[in-house]
């Protein structure tokens, strides 16, 4: 193991860039010192050593030792490393940029750091051959002998005229080319084709410009000093045929070199240009219009031109002709017109002479507010439609034509509600029905009585907005004016009755169609045919009163529904718990049957489960028998089966073979009464304290006091409970639906509601008492829209 361990640290050290120095003794104090470049692998010189990239030293503290910087080109040519920097701990080199750097070996300066700048050469050549001795640009003048000047390039901010070869760090290096005239630049040999650039310089690079000779094109107008556009650019050409205005040359330019007359291009050849002219302009120095026609060479705007006979110079000139100055106008301004077979604005136009033009008056036209125009007549008196041959005379004066326009009158009918068609001079028109007409013009108008929207609604004329006859004659006048045919709702009341020809309807006030204005009141009252009795209302109507009130709003449906009249015993059902506001009781509650002769005797059932037969009496929907409480001659107290859905039901009593008793009674999901004591006209209720006293006018409850109500018909549990048994006490059962106490229009929500253990067909509430002054407090409760009979319930 031990020899295994030297072998590690031997190759260790052998990992590592070390260097000692020469009779280094083992006592003596060293220091470590590295030297390292950037950027990596550059070369370096230690006490006349080369090295690259870096290494460390151990040297006697105190010693000296020469550290150089190497510049010198990279085994890739093209490349090379030039001193930047030198940098090390304490930043006390000096000077940092000298190549050769003395350093006394000492524990507070652990390294030294050689920073060079990477330069890469870019190898410009405009021709073959060595690099020229003087590349960069200078004063003008004729190039050497044997030399031939096309054309400069700039390097970043360096002109050069000749070969050269130009060192430059890793960047974008920005480069122009610029030909001299007779020539033209067709790109970069080695990079791109856009004279103007820059360039990523990653490596060495050669860049050659390729100047090319060039067709010298000369612009020219007729007549001179006009403007021309070549290549979408607008440019001058010169005042007369021998050249006055030139352009500037590029720096440095030869004197044998003359520069380029305003109005000359230099094209390459094979390359195509698009020719074009103002279409007017004026003289700078006449002030005269001046109208394009055509290029001498054939062709008109946008003419393509194509290079070629690069050696053989041409001139182009651009055809012009007097220019006119013609005026299209409308009275009143604003208006189109048709000029030359475009729809435009009236305007200001400049035409050539000998030029021929059509323009039209449209016959009627609409403004910008949408008001209508109708044509008169030209200025000249000529026709709508004209033709203008632009003649030299017109030249000082111009021409001015405008085509004069009549505003229309405007009337506009409407109604409310819209989409009434009305008849306008014997024709249909929906409102809004716009009428533009001459000014005075007289229209005959009239509105429909009635429009029947559907079989339910109609609409029915009530009079127009300006108080005028149903039919009437209108002017039209210049000033607009809306008038408007006002109409009212008029609704279907539809009552029928149920068993047919049961009853018959009388309606106050009555209606020959059954349709009423919106918002009438009719009173609807039941007259129940031999046989029946009014039962209740069905529909938009309610309540189990003959006569009902009726407000039309809207289209009315409604039911009376009737019953035949048994014509054995019959009884009545009402909720155990006393009258309630709705005639329905719900499954599971406790119910009351009134009648006569109901039983022999009276008879209470003993404790659940209740019995369904008691005294010789059962109660049953078809074949469902109700677990009867109590029976009596006047009265039984039973259970209504939980599982019955709701609906309208017979209720036979059979009474040991007498003839039996029959009810109606109507089920529905939530049907609460709340128990009473006490005289009918003050019923206090049945509630409870916490401590199961009872709540009565010696104990009233006290305000935010948790108290109990009970009572029945409140709805399912949350537990099926059998019919006829009591309620659990474990587990115990809760309502499914949400109960609301009501104090008159406050509205508490119950702590808890759920079945009364021990109890059959009982519901109790929790809620804690108002925080109001002592009195007997009505209270009701509701569940799912149903409300209950009120009780009271003294508070102190």
């Amino acid at each position: 193991m031990r020899a295994r361990s030297r072998f590690l640290l031997f190759l260790f050290v052998l990992s590592v860039p070390l260097v000692l120095h020469e009779g280094l003794e083992a006592q003596e104090p060293v220091t470590s010192f590295r030297v390292y470049t950037e950027p990596p692998n550059a070369p370096f010189r230690v006490d006349g050593r080369d090295y690259v990239g870096g290494a460390t030293f151990l040297w006697p503290a105190g010693s000296k030792h020469v550290v150089e910087a190497v510049e010198t080109k990279s085994p890739f040519s093209g490349t090379r490393y030039v001193l930047k920097e030198w940098r090390d701990a304490s930043n006390s080199v000096v000077p940092y940029g000298a190549p050769v750097q003395t350093v006394t070996a000492d524990p507070a300066l652990p390294y030294l750091q050689v920073v060079y700048k990477v330069e890469h050469l870019i190898r410009l050549r405009f021709f073959e051959g060595p690099v020229s001795p003087q590349p960069q640009c200078g004063a003008p003048g004729d190039a050497a002998p044997g030399a031939l000047r096309t054309g400069i390039v700039w390097i970043e901010d360096s002109c050069y005229w000749s070969n050269a070869d130009i060192w430059r760090e890793e960047r974008d290096i920005p480069i122009n080319a610029m030909p001299y005239p007779g020539f033209v630049f067709r790109g970069w040999s080695g990079w791109g084709s856009v004279y103007l650039g820059s360039f990523p310089l990653k490596g060495p690079v050669t860049l050659v410009p390729r100047f090319e000779p060039a067709k010298r094109v000369q612009f020219r107008t007729s007549p001179p000093g006009l403007d021309v556009i070549i290549d979408r650019t607008q440019t001058r050409t010169p005042a007369s045929e021998s050249c006055t205005v030139t352009q500037a040359l590029p720096p440095a330019a030869p004197l044998s070199i003359r520069p380029l007359c305003v109005g000359d291009y230099d094209f390459a050849n094979g390359t195509q240009h698009v020719l074009s002219a103002p279409p007017f302009q004026i003289h700078r120095e006449t002030g005269d219009y001046w109208v394009f026609e055509e290029w001498d060479i054939g062709g008109g705007q946008n003419t393509v031109y194509t290079v070629k006979d690069v050696n053989l110079p041409v001139t182009i000139r651009a055809m012009c002709v007097p220019g006119v100055r013609v005026a299209l106008l409308t009275s009143p301004s604003g208006l189109k017109l048709n000029i030359d077979g475009r729809d435009m604005a009236a305007s200001n136009f400049i035409w050539g002479v000998g030029s021929t033009h059509r323009f039209t008056a449209p016959p009627e036209q609409t403004d910008s507010t949408g008001r209508k125009y109708v044509f008169k007549q030209w200025s000249n008196g000529g026709p709508a439609s004209q033709e203008l041959n632009v003649e030299a005379a017109a030249l000082e004066m111009g021409v001015r034509l405008t085509a004069e326009y009549e505003l229309l009158g405007r009337t506009v009918l409407t109604s409310s509600p819209l989409g009434v068609k009305l008849r306008v001079d014997g024709q249909e028109c929906a409102t809004p029905c716009v009428l533009d007409r001459p000014n005075g013009t007289s229209v005959s108008v009239s509105a429909p009585q009635s429009k029947l929207l559907n079989s339910e609604e109609r609409l029915e004329f009530s009079g127009w907005s300006d108080g005028g006859a149903q039919e009437r004659t209108i002017t039209v006048e210049n000033t607009a004016r809306t008038i408007t045919a006002h109409y009212q709702s008029h609704f279907r009341l539809q009552i029928s009755v149920h068993p047919e020809n049961s009853a018959t309807i009388a309606l106050s006030p009555a209606s020959a169609d059954s349709f009423y204005p919106s918002g009438a009141e009719v009173t609807a009252t039941v007259q129940p045919n031999k046989g029946y009795r009014f039962r209740r209302w069905e529909g938009d109507a309610a309540g189990t009163y003959p006569v009902a009130q009726i407000r039309l709003n809207g289209p009315v449906q409604t039911l009376a529904r009737l019953e035949a009249l048994y014509r054995g015993p019959v009884a009545e059902i009402f909720n155990a718990a006393g009258g309630s506001p709705d005639a329905a009781v719900a499954p599971g509650s406790l119910i009351s049957i009134f009648g006569s002769d109901l039983a022999r005797s009276s008879v209470a059932s003993q404790a659940p489960p209740l019995p369904q037969l008691l005294g010789g009496v059962i109660v049953r929907i078809a074949h469902r028998m109700f677990p009867l409480l109590f029976v009596s001659p006047g009265q039984i107290n039973a259970q209504l089966p939980s599982d019955l859905e709701p609906g309208e039901y017979e209720v036979v009593i059979e009474r040991g073979g007498q003839e039996a008793v029959k009810a109606t009674v109507l089920i529905a999901r939530n049907a609460p009464g709340l128990f009473s004591t006490g005289a009918q006209e003050r019923p206090l209720a049945v509630a409870y304290r916490e401590d199961g006293s009872s709540v009565d006018t010696a104990q009233p409850a006290r305000p935010a006091e948790l108290v109990t109500l009970l009572g029945t018909g409140f709805g399912p549990a949350d537990r099926p409970i059998l019919d006829g048994f009591a309620a659990p006490e474990h587990p115990s059962a809760e309502l499914v639906d949400r109960v609301d106490i009501l104090f008159g229009d406050q509205v508490i929500p119950a702590d808890w509601a759920g079945p009364v253990p021990g109890q059959v067909g009982i519901s109790m509430v929790k809620f804690r008492m108002p925080e109001t002054p002592e009195a007997d407090l009505p209270v009701s409760v509701r569940v799912n829209g149903a409300t209950s009979n009120t009780v009271l319930i003294p508070l102190r």
